[in-house]
């Protein structure tokens, strides 16, 4: 009788093992299914010539070209248009783009591997900080899925967001590595710097680096590394001016509204990580001890600021929040880490629901129905057709337009008019607001407005869809009506 009572026993246990174990990698299947399927979309977008919204791919192709062309990067005060990034992105992936002969198409899909990059470099820290290969896997998958279900149109977009992250992000492994093997750590600095030449807005590692070497009591190489790349950003500028003169400091520093009323967009972005933030932050908590979780807080907290910092600004919109997205995904992939090392696997399906709540839900899941459809590519066909009809018109025109960038590029027009930074210019008093209704006046520019079915719809995909109401910029080119 006993035993058989023993051996129920332990077939009632393995049976509770087995469902543990069950639940648990089908959580882990499905978060990495999310990920894997929400890039469908957009990849597929790549290849037609449809325009992602916003301004974005025209206007840095126009800069690819003129960098690979040698014509003027940052064009001289008396001309309408701005260049306000920094230069290294358009000669990358304007050489990729004279390789494949468009750079539209190159930048797309350089931000597609970028981002397949930065999930990598997930996997490596969160390994690197000691976590076990699935809760890397975990992290990295959290972060795709992230971008594609609520920031899809960077996914694979002509801009240089996901490249500059890709290689900042390769920088803290390094410096990781370096600390601990208690090796120098100027490569790992330098890195970053030239990560910041890619773009400017990408400053969570850097500073948590900084930062981390005080947390470890290494004031020293704080003091040392933080001249060192105080040094490379001189010289770095000291170069681009004289190769670039003063118009390099001019666009670079080109005026900019601050809107404090943006932090709602700020925050009405955070939707998408919120419940992970919170979760992952909890359990964190409970092993502060450890200084590798410390460093999870403070690229946290970094991020954070950074985040809400920069949306003040006109025209910076949610890739702001790129940095913190990482964050947030290194936080996810240690939490789970912790939950195992604990033996605590209820605790890491329930965990595992809990962020995977959230991607199910998003209203951005309906363009994994779009982009596994059988009807897509009638759709892009259709799309296309509309934008050649757009863009035929364009050409027919005489003389400069006024368009979308996209457009102008793609009929070959000259960049005449830089519609959002020529108005801050107006809104600082540095011209006259009358200057792009005058230039029409004159039959020196004709406004063409485009078709709405030439671009692949956008909608604001967070749970609570308000972005739009506190996130708005005037134009110069909305000036002529």
């Amino acid at each position: 009788m006993l035993m058989t009572v023993e051996c129920n026993y332990k077939i009632f246990m393995t049976s509770c093992l087995l469902t543990k174990h069950f639940f648990l990698r089908n959580a882990i299947v499905v978060l990495s299914l999310v990920a894997l399927l929400s890039l469908v979309y957009p990849v597929r977008c790549i290849p037609w010539n449809v325009m992602i919204c916003g301004p974005n791919e025209g206007w840095n192709a126009y800069f690819q070209e003129a960098a690979m062309k040698g014509k003027g990067l940052y064009p001289s005060p008396d001309q309408f248009i701005t260049n306000n990034y920094p230069p290294l992105s358009f000669y990358a992936v304007g050489f990729v783009g004279n390789f494949l002969g468009d750079n539209i198409l190159a930048g797309r899909w350089i931000a597609f591997f970028s981002l397949l990059t930065i999930a990598f470099f997930i996997f490596k820290i969160i390994r690197e900080l000691g976590g076990e290969p699935l809760a890397g896997l975990l992290g990295a998958s959290f972060f795709v899925a992230t971008m594609g279900l609520f920031f899809e149109r960077y996914v694979a977009m002509n801009d240089p967001q996901l490249l500059a992250q890709s290689i900042m992000i390769g920088a803290p492994f390094l410096f990781l590595k370096a600390v601990k093997e208690k090796k120098k750590c100027f490569f790992p600095i330098a890195l970053m710097v030239f990560a910041g030449f890619f773009k400017q807005n990408i400053v969570m590692f850097p500073i948590t680096a900084l930062l981390w070497l005080l947390v470890i009591k290494e004031q020293a190489n704080f003091w040392k590394y933080s001249v060192f790349s105080a040094l490379l950003i001189g010289v770095g500028f000291i170069f681009c001016y004289f190769h670039y003169g003063s118009y390099f400091f001019f666009n670079f520093l080109s005026p900019r509204r601050f809107f404090p009323i943006q932090e709602i967009a700020a925050l009405l972005d955070l939707q998408s990580v919120a419940l992970a933030t919170i979760i992952s932050s909890a359990i964190l908590w409970r092993n502060r001890h450890q200084k590798n979780i410390d460093l999870i807080f403070i690229m946290l907290a970094v991020g954070l600021v950074a985040h809400f910092l920069q949306r003040f600004g006109s025209g910076v919109d949610s890739n702001s929040q790129f940095d913190f997205n990482i964050a947030v995904a290194l936080a996810v992939g240690m939490s789970f880490h912790l939950l195992k090392k604990r033996k605590k696997e209820a605790h890491q399906i329930l965990f595992l629901v809990i962020i995977l709540i959230p991607l199910l839900l998003a209203p951005g899941r309906t363009l994994i129905k779009k982009g596994v459809s059988s009807h897509f590519n009638e759709e892009a066909r259709w799309r296309e057709r509309c934008l050649v009809e757009t863009i035929k018109k364009v050409q027919s025109t005489p003389g400069d337009v006024l368009t979308e960038p996209y457009i102008a590029y793609r009929a070959g027009k000259s960049f005449i008019i830089d519609g959002f930074n020529f108005e801050e210019r107006i809104q600082a008093g540095i011209v006259k607001s009358t200057v792009p209704q005058d230039l029409v006046n004159k039959h020196q520019l004709t406004k063409i407005c485009i078709d709405p079915n030439a671009l692949w719809p956008y909608d604001d995909f967070n749970f609570v869809p308000l972005k739009s109401h506190f996130q708005s910029w005037p134009n110069a080119a909305d000036r002529v009506l």
